[in-house]
């Protein structure tokens, strides 16, 4: 009874590191100074400092386009992606944003990967988009309504069987749900932020996570682990009543 109890918890145990042993979580909160830091690699096609810690979250003050920083990660298996991003500008209107997720990156060199880009194509709201992007090209474009003007909070999964799914929510407007299949997962293994900036403008980027998703293995492990601690217990119930009786 005790090597089937000592089996439990060593199913339960394994359970539980597969599930997250891959977790990574950063909100940016650096009081000592500006660098990103954290394991954050800036890509080498950015100007030095296009991306910086500011008020507490990961933000792209330049007038000069858009900046990403990457980091190497463990893709070996699925992932759920959470941040937000946000957009301030000192024009009469709102204008032009991409923000991306890179996943599968291979290097530190923009446009290499997969992407899933956030984007609001003009002035108006009615062209607001999720894109995946493999190398550069895009593969798929789901049209949305959602509103750039202050912040969105993004929730997606990967799959390594080629799926993204997830929403955007955010007020003012309904959240948006997204999902692309059948995708070509480059091999690479880094994972990267890309935040847009301009004249009078700042896009940031805050509260980030990713966890691994447990494949359906691990999920039965830790079942199976549960199901022998009932064994145990509900035979030393039965054990303790009968010597009572």
């Amino acid at each position: 009874m005790i090597h089937v109890l000592r089996l439990a918890l060593l199913a339960f145990g394994l359970g539980c590191t597969s599930t997250y042993a891959q977790s990574f979580s950063d909100d940016f909160n650096r009081l000592d100074s500006t660098a990103v830091g954290n394991g954050w690699i800036a890509s080498p096609n950015d100007s030095p400092g296009s991306l910086v810690v500011q008020s507490g979250a990961l933000a792209n003050p330049h007038p000069l386009g858009a900046g990403t920083v990457y980091r190497p990660f463990d893709f070996s298996s699925d992932g759920r992606i959470r941040l937000t991003f946000t957009e301030t500008n000192g024009f009469n209107g709102p204008h032009r944003f991409e923000n991306a997720i890179s996943l599968f990156s291979d290097g530190i060199q923009d446009g290499v990967g997969l992407h899933v880009f956030f984007t609001r194509s003009d002035q108006g709201f009615e062209n607001s988009q999720v894109d995946v992007r493999i190398n550069g090209t895009i593969i798929e474009t789901q049209f949305s309504t959602f509103q750039y003007g202050s912040r969105i909070d993004v929730d997606f999964a990967y799959t390594l069987s080629g799926q993204v799914y997830g929403s955007v929510t955010g007020a003012g407007f309904a959240p948006f749900d997204f999902s692309f299949s059948s995708l070509s997962l480059p091999s690479g293994t880094n994972l990267g932020i890309r935040l847009a900036g301009g004249v009078s403008m700042t896009g940031t980027a805050d509260n980030f996570s990713v966890t691994p998703i447990p494949e359906p293995a691990t999920y039965a492990m830790l079942l199976a682990g549960l199901g022998a601690l009932g064994i145990v217990a509900r035979r030393r119930r039965i054990n303790g009543l009968a010597t009572s009786a």
